[in-house]
């Protein structure tokens, strides 16, 4: 059986695992990246159904001009290789009682909450303000143990002003009630100062050419490649085996996986980790419906890149149990696509519980009709116009990802679970680091550009542990 020896071997990848693999190629290490899935990107994927091309997960980018993911790719040298579009307004919010957008220039966005809250402008003023102020230690000292709707309450009196910033922290699958203020706050900073961008060619674009670039540089990268063990002993990772019974060895491994199956399955032994996930709560997952158009609806409908969408405006909606999913009382993120010569894609996505396979076989359809239904009543699509439908549930995500209850963010965003210390990027074997959103940080792990913080993060880590330049300053959130 053939064997393979390397410097850092990666394991997964997604956002995370490329970006870290970019930065050890480019400062000379010999680095392999071993995935599960046939194609590159973990929750940043999309796949191809009759013509009609659907993306998986993220909806689309942030950072690229102004931020952390666009500083990231000139350091790898990729700013003018990867092309984006942002699309303004980026966002649409339909709720029953008003309609408002999100949009490239900051202000303009601050203006439309103005508007639909004309009494609460002065409160605006002072919640914007705050939240996007150039001190983000200022913004961490003040809110590191507070809740989202514990940090709304100090601004807000209007409920439904409050349950329409809710519906925007969708994003992180979770209810004000429950949600880190920083981690929410975070996810503020990303929709109003830098937000909105596709890749030009869909989004599976964006880790192909991450992969290509790796490539490029003598990379190895192993496709359908599932690691199923982790030989180590009491302080060193020693090499990882495959399905197929294929040994690779390295001096340093990273983890870029769900961290549960890597310390409950993947490595053998009592090992600190291993207690520690037991006690996490994982974020929720999807529930998605593709659709694909015979007809390009967009010039009649007006459909914005991303809408939000909810039959009501109040604050815990996310606290759902299994009847309301079915009833489409749940926020519905919408969004299109355009590279199907002239046809349309639609993807409906909701955040769900995992539940059981029966649940799912049962109610699939009637979930998947409802929120067709919410669509269409809000012009969003016309349903003698769908020519294919199909349905992804938390367990369509498990399969493809390999992400625990198909968990969407990795740790949920809650208070007690963003603080560094609970899953740090190094582990109790000296040589394993992990990255991607089964991480902390202390800020939240969500989205590519938390990903790609994390993967750049270990990245500078183990080029400064093998003596090697690390080239680049300080990125700051």
């Amino acid at each position: 059986m053939k064997k393979y020896d390397y410097d850092v071997v990666i394991i997964g990848a997604g956002i995370g695992g490329l970006i870290c693999a970019n930065y050890l190629i480019q400062s000379g290490l010999k680095v392999a990246i071993v995935e599960q899935h046939f194609q590159v990107g973990g929750y940043c994927t999309s796949f191809q159904r009759k013509g009609y091309n659907f993306d998986i997960g993220v909806h689309y980018l942030s950072g690229i001009k102004r931020g952390v993911l666009g500083k990231i790719l000139k350091e790898l040298k990729l700013h003018n290789v990867c092309s984006f579009v942002q699309h303004d307004p980026t966002d649409k919010v339909i709720l029953p009682e008003h309609t408002f957008c999100l949009r490239a220039n900051p202000q303009d966005t601050i203006g439309e909450f103005k508007k639909a809250f004309p009494k609460q402008s002065h409160q605006l003023d002072q919640f914007f303000s705050f939240i996007l102020q150039n001190e983000f230690l200022n913004i961490y000292r003040q809110v590191k143990k507070a809740t989202f709707r514990e940090l709304l309450d100090r601004y807000f009196d209007d409920e439904r002003l409050k349950g329409s910033l809710n519906v925007l922290l969708g994003g992180m699958g979770l209810s004000a009630k429950e949600a880190s203020a920083i981690a929410a706050t975070v996810l503020f900073r990303e929709y109003i100062l830098d937000m909105g961008y596709a890749p030009l060619e869909g989004m599976q674009k964006f880790p192909n050419q991450l992969a290509e670039n790796f490539k490029r540089q003598k990379g190895d990268l192993f496709l359908s490649s599932r690691v199923v063990e982790i030989a180590h002993d009491a302080s060193q990772a020693k090499s990882v085996t495959l399905e197929d019974q294929r040994t690779i060895s390295a001096k340093i491994f990273v983890s870029n996986s769900d961290v549960r199956n890597l310390f409950a399955k993947l490595l053998k032994g009592n090992l600190p980790e291993s207690k520690a996930v037991k006690s996490l709560i994982s974020s929720p997952s999807f529930f998605v419906v593709c659709l694909g158009q015979k007809e390009n609806l967009k010039p009649k409908i007006k459909i914005n890149n991303t809408i939000w969408c909810s039959t009501y405006s109040e604050m815990n909606y996310f606290q759902i149990p299994e009847i309301d999913l079915i009833e489409a009382k749940v926020p519905l993120l919408i969004c299109s696509s355009s590279l199907n010569k002239g046809k349309e894609s639609l993807r409906l996505l909701a955040f769900a519980p995992y539940s059981n396979k029966n649940f799912w076989k049962t109610n699939q359809k009637i979930i998947a009709d409802n929120l067709v239904k919410l669509a269409d009543q809000n012009s969003i699509l016309l349903k003698n116009n769908v020519e294919i439908l199909a349905i992804a549930t938390p367990h369509t995500y498990e399969k493809y990802t390999s992400n625990y209850k198909g968990a969407a963010f990795g740790w949920a965003l809650i208070p007690t679970q963003i603080r560094s210390s609970v899953m740090p990027n190094i582990t109790s074997i000296s040589n394993l680091y992990l990255t991607g959103h089964w991480t902390t940080g202390g800020l939240g792990q969500m989205g590519a550009s938390g990903a790609s913080i994390s993967g750049r993060k270990v990245a500078e880590m183990i080029i400064r542990k093998t003596r090697k330049k690390w080239n680049h300053g300080i990125i700051r959130t």
